[in-house]
């Protein structure tokens, strides 16, 4: 039963985490530590040109870089609002790593070091490969077919702490109706916003639960689809009559 939920979830994301190189026109996504923080990064590649984004999982706040890959060296520049460069992360693309066993690898693993230019703060860094976004317009989630990413991002937070608080009434108003779930290892389709809110406490269980407030609202996941909101496929957020909705919860 593993492994097939394993595989299901490998084909929702294929042509992303499977890249074994960077793609024009795609959002390369990393996750992993910068010190002692969670950091998420986002490079977009042009040729050995590299830009993007970086944010802190405790602050969901994107901080800009720009940079150059050459061969499997990576720098990047961190930049202020004035576009002054307040950081560098001097790092590299190891050929393997214990993630994938050890295996030849190109660019799923970067590490190295980052570092204020005076010197006064020195981290180590290191990040793993964990999905790609194809690009389709200006912004993130055109994919799943939203014009404005805050749209987005703003109702995926509103659920999650809508979740977080127990908040049955406001979470079955950000659901699209009717939505299949799982109750009991039986599949149960939801019609109206009434009986989501009975059934509640069977949809929500101590596992989803967790997972959704683990989950990160910012620079998430999307597809044709929708947008995905936790690690793994746990919800997905679609464009409604120009809204976010909730489409499906998986369980």
């Amino acid at each position: 039963m593993k492994t097939t939920a394993i595989l299901i979830f490998l084909l929702l994301m294929t042509g992303s985490i499977c890249r074994a190189q960077h793609q024009e026109g795609w959002v390369d996504d990393y996750q992993g530590v910068l010190g002692n923080h969670k950091i998420r990064i986002s490079l977009i590649v042009v040729g050995s040109d590299v830009s993007g984004e970086y944010f802190y999982l405790r602050w969901l706040k994107n901080i800009p870089f720009k940079g150059k890959i050459e061969g499997r060296k990576i720098v990047l520049n961190e930049l202020d609002e004035k576009g002054k460069v307040v950081a560098v992360f001097d790092g590299h693309f190891p050929e393997y790593a214990p993630e994938y066993l050890n295996e030849p690898i190109k660019f799923e693993v970067i590490e190295g070091e980052w570092f204020r230019p005076d010197g006064a703060e020195r981290k180590r860094f290191r990040l793993v490969l964990e999905d790609s976004v194809g690009l389709m317009g200006d912004n993130r989630y055109s994919v799943a077919g939203f014009n404005d990413d805050k749209v987005v991002e703003t109702a995926a937070q509103k659920f999650k702490n809508a979740v977080i608080v127990q908040d049955k009434r406001k979470v079955a108003s950000l659901v699209n109706y009717p939505i299949s779930v799982k109750i009991e290892d039986k599949t149960v389709v939801i019609k109206k916003r009434e009986d989501f809110i009975k059934m509640y406490n069977k949809i929500f269980n101590r596992p989803i639960f967790d997972q959704i407030k683990e989950s990160v609202p910012h620079n998430m996941f999307a597809k044709a689809d929708g947008v995905m909101l936790g690690d793994h496929g746990e919800i997905w957020i679609g464009s409604i009559n120009g809204k976010a909705k909730i489409i499906a919860i998986n369980k």
